[in-house]
């Protein structure tokens, strides 16, 4: 049992997940707008990837010219440099509705990039961020343009008739777990969550009369299949360890939780903003204290009283 933890728990091999998540989402955003009836535009896919890259490259080498030292996509890695940004620009294109402008989109992206530079904190000698750049940026987007929403939940297998509704969820169950479990290694963090979500769901329906098995049907929407698998688990935002994954995971299911009792729309990704801000203050205040530790600030501040 030690030995399974271990192998889907751990450091991740971030560029090969990348490289096979981006692929994966190119797939999905190409199947989903020749075949399977997305809503949302060619071009708005396209704008939004574009200025998700222009915005990293711009802000690299402004960091780069800061700091005085070479940028990251100097020396022929331009490709695995702009992989989380195509990755923030599809997701952003596929998740959110405008019907058909560009300017939301923009918005999102930016923010997406920016926050990765600009809300980090500090581990060791190094910075690093914390909030999950896509799933902030459709929450802030959610909340700044009422005319925006979530792309509708059909337009995920609308074209696939009744072998697809079901096919296709279990295509993107099946590669989630592929990916999360041997590339991420996040894959307790995905199943704590959805372990935390079954448990919530028996909570409403014993004390808020829920109908048990309408609230259960919703995570195997492609929707929640691509969130749960595919968001939650990126590698630069949540924990190593097999603890704290599962941690992480419940507190997503917690925060969903009290949010949904509380007739709070678009409660899955809030909650996980809300998760990655307390990961992120948790940090703060570990490396804060351990610093005061290794300064003895905290001996100085006893003798002077």
């Amino acid at each position: 049992m030690i030995n399974i933890l271990k192998a889907v728990s751990g450091t991740p091999n971030k560029k090969q997940a990348l490289r096979r998540f981006g692929v994966t989402i190119t797939i999905v955003n190409l199947l989903g707008h020749l075949y399977i009836g997305f809503e949302t535009s060619y071009a708005c896919t396209l704008i939004s990837v574009i200025n998700s890259c222009f915005v990293q490259l711009v802000l690299e080498w402004a960091r780069s010219k800061a700091e005085k030292i070479e940028p990251l996509y100097a020396n022929g890695r331009m490709i695995d440099f702009l992989l989380p940004a195509y990755i923030v620009g599809m997701t952003c294109g596929m998740f959110l509705f405008t019907n058909g402008r560009f300017m939301p989109l923009i918005f999102a992206t930016t923010l997406a990039i920016a926050s990765k530079f600009l809300l980090r904190v500090r581990v060791g000698d190094h910075t690093v961020h914390y909030l999950n750049p896509s799933n902030l940026a459709i929450v802030v987007s959610l909340l700044a343009f009422p005319s925006v929403a979530i792309i509708m939940p059909f337009s995920f297998s609308s074209g696939l008739g009744n072998v697809g509704d079901i096919l296709f969820p279990v295509i993107l169950f099946s590669l989630g777990c592929f990916v999360n479990g041997v590339l991420t290694k996040r894959l307790i963090l995905v199943f704590a969550w959805l372990g935390t979500f079954v448990v919530a769901a028996f909570a409403r329906y014993l004390f808020f009369d829920a109908q048990l098995f309408a609230v259960l049907a919703v995570a195997t929407g492609p929707i929640p299949i691509i969130y749960s698998f595919y968001m939650i688990s990126d590698p630069g935002t949540t924990p190593n360890s097999a603890g704290a994954q599962a941690l992480f995971g419940a507190s997503i299911g917690v925060f969903y939780f009290l949010l949904t009792v509380n007739h709070v729309i678009y409660g899955i990704f809030i909650a996980l903003t809300l998760a990655c801000a307390v990961r992120g203050l948790a940090i703060w205040i570990s490396q804060r204290s351990r610093t005061e530790k290794i300064l003895g600030v905290g001996t100085i501040q006893t003798q002077a009283v």
